[in-house]
């Protein structure tokens, strides 16, 4: 069985931004101000690329 402690409250919502590890320099630009706006938490496994430029 697999268990998860968590302290506080999880939020209901949340987004996964994925893509290239050798993404456009556009994309990479337009991933963080994305996940900014959309004001929920990005959900990732932070590879290189878009899933961190999203952090």
């Amino acid at each position: 069985m697999t268990r998860l402690y968590v302290r506080g409250v999880i939020p209901k919502g949340g987004i996964a931004i994925v893509g290239s590890r050798t993404p456009p320099p556009r994309a990479a630009d337009f991933a963080y101000p994305l996940a900014s706006r959309l004001n929920v938490p990005v959900i990732s496994g932070l590879a290189p690329g878009i899933d961190a430029s999203a952090h």
